[in-house]
């Protein structure tokens, strides 16, 4: 048998067993120790010693362990409860920052002078053949096909489509896109189309014989059907007189700036006087002048 080979062993314990019921009978009177007792009891005292340095060099290893895993299941705790709140923060300056939008848009809406629905974008398409948004206003909401669109800063487009519960926005930088305008200081008058960029449209049919500064401010003229008059456009950014011609090329930079555009205003209907058929966008052939803007 195994215990057989480490009587050693078996003599210890047995004395240790020994000693520590000695101690305990007489733990209230250690003076009643007969001399065996005494012997036996300073025999196995260190190794009793060494027996509690151990156990207690083990207790305080096992408290600093639990210690350890509760202080990690306390930073991941933690540490979650911190990733929550950085949300709840970004939400919370998102949804500010979109009031004081909102609440921006809504002020310029109080100066229009037409029913208007304010609108959210939803959407937008921006390949190199079309640049349209999607708001989440539709057909319920009164918004229908040719009516025009306003940021506070300026001109947006028109609705080209409306659901019943969304539409969708062509922009003025699209290339399909053509508004009749007025130079506001000279009063000429031209047709403001897209190019297919974010930061530039151009004039058409302005005469050659037209003094046009760079910075003046380009408005809707009120003509075509589709824009009532006086809406800001956007500036002048460059003028060029070719060697020919009988038009000049004059580059506008819009007001309003797409690709931070979030909100939006739909007005819903125009003045009578300046309604008429239109749809503002190009005429498919023939020349671009004609047709409602």
């Amino acid at each position: 048998m195994w215990w057989r080979k480490h009587p050693t062993l078996w003599v210890t314990l047995a004395l240790m067993v020994t000693a520590l019921a000695i101690v305990s009978s007489h733990r209230r009177d250690p003076g009643s120790l007969s001399l065996f007792e005494r012997l036996i009891y300073a025999m196995v005292r260190p190794v009793q010693s060494g027996l509690a340095g151990v156990l207690s060099g083990v207790r305080s290893t096992w408290e600093d362990y639990v210690a350890l895993v509760h202080a990690q299941k306390e930073n991941r705790r933690l540490s979650a409860r911190i990733q929550e709140l950085e949300q709840e923060m970004a939400e919370c300056q998102e949804l500010r920052a979109s009031n004081q939008r909102l609440g921006a848009l809504l002020d310029f809406q109080s100066s229009v002078r037409l029913p208007s629905v304010a609108s959210r974008v939803i959407g937008e398409d921006s390949s190199g053949w079309f640049h349209t948004l999607l708001i989440d206003k539709g057909q319920k909401d009164g918004v229908e096909r040719a009516m025009p669109v306003v940021a506070r800063q300026g001109l947006v487009g028109h609705v080209v489509e409306s659901a019943e519960r969304t539409a969708k926005v062509l922009l003025i930088i699209d290339r399909n896109s053509a508004v009749d305008v007025l130079l506001q200081e000279s009063r000429t008058k031209a047709v403001l189309e897209g190019v297919g960029r974010q930061d530039l449209c151009v004039l058409k049919y302005v005469p050659r014989s037209e003094t046009v500064q760079k910075g003046e401010r380009v408005i809707t003229s009120g003509l075509g059907g589709i824009y009532p008059k006086g809406l800001l456009v956007g500036t002048v950014e460059g003028v060029w007189k070719e060697g020919y011609g009988l038009f000049q090329r004059v580059e506008v930079s819009p007001k309003v700036d797409f690709q931070r555009l979030e909100e939006v205003l739909v007005i819903l209907k125009r003045e009578p006087s300046e309604t008429s058929e239109g749809t503002g966008e190009k005429p498919s052939g023939g020349q671009s002048r004609k047709g409602g803007r």
